[in-house]
């Protein structure tokens, strides 16, 4: 009887939290886990800073280093516009930021689209606990390059 009602009690579980749909404003307020510092100590080296400017608005920075020497820098930001949560980015010299639309969020995942951009179409985002993978792939899901991150002081 209680392995029926423990399984139970996990398959709620499962179902409560596979349905959480945030609203706009409810996915501001959990992307703001991403505020702080993360670096990556495997594969791609890479590092990003966010930092909560409003409910409506985060600044980030993103950057890779070799040898001392910035090898890659990106601004980026993330922000709330007409009931909606967009992901900017701005590479190099550009002047304007490239926009993705966030077509899906959870509590500590949310998934961007731009399938009008050469690459990436989808940029992604998953934090658990102090690790955050990010993750950019095409519009078919090829070419995935994945950011493996970890929260530091």
């Amino acid at each position: 009887m209680g392995y029926a009602k423990t399984f139970v009690a996990g398959l709620i579980f499962l179902i409560l939290t596979s349905c959480y749909r945030p609203s706009a404003s409810e996915t501001m307020q959990d992307l703001q886990q991403l505020n702080g510092k993360w670096s990556s100590s495997e594969s791609i080296l890479f590092n990003e800073y966010w930092q909560i400017k409003s409910d409506t608005l985060l600044l980030g920075l993103g950057y890779s280093l070799q040898d001392n020497d910035t090898v890659f820098k990106e601004e980026l930001k993330i922000f709330y516009h007409d009931d909606n949560v967009f992901y900017g980015a701005k590479v190099g010299e550009r002047e304007q930021f490239v926009l993705f639309e966030l077509m899906k969020a959870g509590k500590d995942n949310w998934i961007f689209e731009n399938p009008d951009h050469d690459y990436p179409n989808i940029i992604s985002y998953e934090i658990d606990g102090d690790r955050l993978v990010a993750s950019t792939t095409n519009s078919n899901g090829n070419k995935k390059i994945e950011f493996i991150m970890k929260r530091i002081q």
